[in-house]
């Protein structure tokens, strides 16, 4: 059903019995209102009140309903330990399932579920040259030179090669026409997680390659990965350096600048978290 505003469908409430359907569901926000009670939200806020559970254990029923929605990227080729080229790190083990209970609050608190975290990212135990005493834990995220971005609250840096991160949507490597841009990897994994949630009010209509600059000053490199491309969506922080990036992309690309969607945020990732969180 159309308003001026707005398409919504209308559903007979979930909270309680009525002979008069006073529940919608807007297409356009994936969000729900209910006139009966004056209370709105969106996908996680229905869930948690359904099955009385947490936002996080929302994420992770949600992700066992609909298991397909991302593309993992593939695992590491070895898994054993290493050392990042200036040995500043070493690496003692790497593992696709988060068990940290102090990673896994991080990666709570930063609003992305564990379906989408366990595609896309690996959970690695690792060693500073400077502290060969003591065992630390972080995300692994990969990137195109088999290196990885480590992160944790207390710690980021890089193993092995530094490099930019491209996410294919066919499975067979095929470009997409349109391509999405993150300064972050938490920025991407907001966006999937945004686009798991239906949020179209950030993500694009149709499914993208996106490719994750893992810093600013690999901009240069990415634009000849990004060439191919019929549209590039750039998703960058609003800030000093998003925005040169975003001009530098649009000297020889056809570009889209997509800060917008988050204008009142400086990243994906605070958008995200508002959205879930807000104060």
């Amino acid at each position: 059903r159309r308003t001026d505003h707005d398409r919504y469908h209308r559903y007979f409430s979930p909270f309680r019995d009525e002979t008069n359907a006073s529940f919608r569901i807007y297409e356009n926000t994936n969000r729900w209102y209910d006139f009966g009670t004056g209370e709105s939200g969106g996908v996680i806020d229905l869930v948690t009140r359904l099955k009385g559970c947490s936002k996080s254990q929302a994420f992770d029923f949600l992700a066992t309903i609909t298991p397909s929605f991302v593309t993992p990227l593939p695992a590491p080729a070895t898994q054993s330990a290493g050392r990042d080229a200036r040995g500043a790190v070493v690496i003692e083990r790497m593992k696709p399932s988060f068990t940290n209970r102090s990673l896994v609050e991080y990666i709570a608190s930063r609003g992305i579920p564990r379906g989408v975290i366990e595609r896309y990212c690996f959970e690695a135990a690792f060693r500073l040259r400077s502290n060969r005493m003591s065992t630390y834990f972080a995300i692994a995220f990969k990137n195109d030179s088999e290196g990885f971005e480590i992160r944790n609250p207390y710690f980021k840096g890089c193993f092995g090669c530094k490099d930019i991160t491209t996410v294919r949507i066919n499975h067979d490597s095929r470009l997409s026409e349109q391509c999405c841009v993150f300064e972050g990897f938490f920025d991407f994994l907001s966006y999937m997680t945004a686009a798991f949630l239906m949020d179209s009010n950030l993500c694009q209509s149709s499914k993208c390659d996106c490719l994750v600059l893992n810093s600013v000053g690999m901009a240069d490199t990415a634009i000849a990965k990004l060439k191919p491309y019929q549209t590039v969506h750039c998703y960058l922080d609003n800030d000093t350096a998003g925005r040169l990036a975003t001009q530098k992309f649009a000297e020889s690309l056809n570009v889209t600048d997509e800060s917008a969607r988050y204008s009142q945020f400086n990243d994906v990732n605070e958008y995200l978290c508002s959205a879930l969180y807000p104060p």
